[in-house]
């Protein structure tokens, strides 16, 4: 697997103008990833207790419908291909990925709205293009983001969502899947949720929904099998570069771009690291109000309930929901919560952790994450 940098973006519009607003705008949701190092084989499957697992097999996908399409671009002649949900189009020439894209992101589609908590089903279909190379895909980004379209000459391989619209080219079977299932996370929170969520949860949910495995029935997503997020989790504790949990929540993703791509890369995966802890870590302590974040936002009533939870009102809409979400709905002691977050990263990262990642389960059992009475 290629161990290059992929990238899927959209171009962030200034906290201040999200703050408030009744439906989530366009704006850009940058996430990385890095290869599949010594994944398990694609076509073999485990059990693991759901919610987090969603054997394509159980989701009753609808009909899909096929067509030609012709790219005006370059004229390249492909396909569109239309679900519930998704309007497709592709001038991908991998069959593989041509022929699952489709269930795949209506599989993924039930994925966003059971898996942490029940969300409300998207009211209409959302476009996605799939082109075969990065010159096709190049084409369109200067199409869609104009004079914004330079800043994404050096990310690498990936893609971007902007508006519920997501811009993606072939990069292989798994990172392109993987891709899509992060970008179609931004697409329904884009044109679903009424209150935007802060960068950090969106980009830490839409990590989160990246971990799939192919198996002879079809799809399982399982949100640990992520050896991108992983990988690059674990070489962060080991060579001691982790990067500060409030920088995480206060900082936007571009920052850590204009670090380096490796930090951007850890930002990810931290982020990822920071869902997963969200859902069971400290024995599930925080799942709860996870749960409510999400709810509150795909209602409209997120902003405002912090702005009402928070003394310094100001601070809420002038700082963003980065840190403010963390104190109006999870706790009113962020050291302890930072404590807890880095034994969480600890314990996932431990010896022998990769084993259980390859089989899509926690690597901690109950209490690992939590401390010794």
């Amino acid at each position: 697997m290629n161990r290059s940098l992929l990238v899927t973006t959209t171009v962030i519009l200034s906290l201040s103008v999200l703050h408030g607003c009744t439906s989530a705008p366009p704006r850009a949701n940058p996430s990385a990833t890095a290869g599949n190092p010594g994944a398990a084989d694609p076509e073999s499957s485990s059990a693991a207790p759901m919610p987090v697992v969603v054997p394509a097999a159980d989701v009753a996908l609808p009909p899909i419908v096929r067509a030609p399409w012709t790219y005006g671009g370059d004229g390249d002649v492909g396909e569109v291909i239309e679900t519930s949900r998704f309007r497709i189009h592709t001038t991908a020439r991998d069959s593989r990925i041509v022929d699952r894209i489709g269930p795949f992101m209506e599989a993924a589609l039930n994925q966003y709205t059971t898996t942490i908590t029940d969300l409300p089903r998207p009211s209409r279909a959302v476009n996605t293009y799939l082109f075969r190379d990065r010159d096709q895909w190049t084409i369109k980004t200067r199409e869609v983001l104009r004079n914004q379209a330079s800043d994404f000459r050096n990310l690498g391989r990936g893609g971007f969502t902007t508006g519920g619209t997501a811009v993606l080219y072939d990069i292989g079977l798994k990172d392109t899947l993987s891709i899509a299932a992060h970008e179609g996370w931004h697409q329904y929170t884009q044109t679903t949720f009424r209150d935007p969520l802060p960068l950090w949860l969106e980009e830490g949910v839409a990590t989160y929904m990246e971990g799939f495995r192919l198996s002879r029935d079809g799809f399982e997503f399982r949100p640990w099998y992520n050896w991108e997020r992983f990988g690059t989790l674990r070489t962060a504790v080991r060579r001691g570069r982790l990067i500060d949990l409030e920088d995480i929540l206060e900082h936007t993703p571009q920052a850590f771009l204009n670090e380096g791509k490796n930090d951007l890369l850890v930002y990810y995966a931290q982020g990822w690291a920071l869902v997963q802890f969200l859902v069971e870590g400290e024995n599930g302590r925080y799942r709860p109000q996870l749960e409510r974040v999400l709810r509150d936002a795909a209602m409209g009533t997120l902003h405002d309930t912090l702005v009402k939870a928070m003394p310094d009102r100001r601070r809420a809409i002038r700082g963003g929901l980065g840190r403010a979400l963390i104190d109006g709905y999870f706790t009113d002691d962020f050291e302890a919560f930072r404590r807890e977050y880095l034994r969480f990263i600890s314990a996932i990262t431990q010896r022998g952790a990769g084993y259980a990642i390859n089989q899509g389960i926690s690597p901690i059992e109950p209490d690992d994450a939590a401390p010794a009475p």
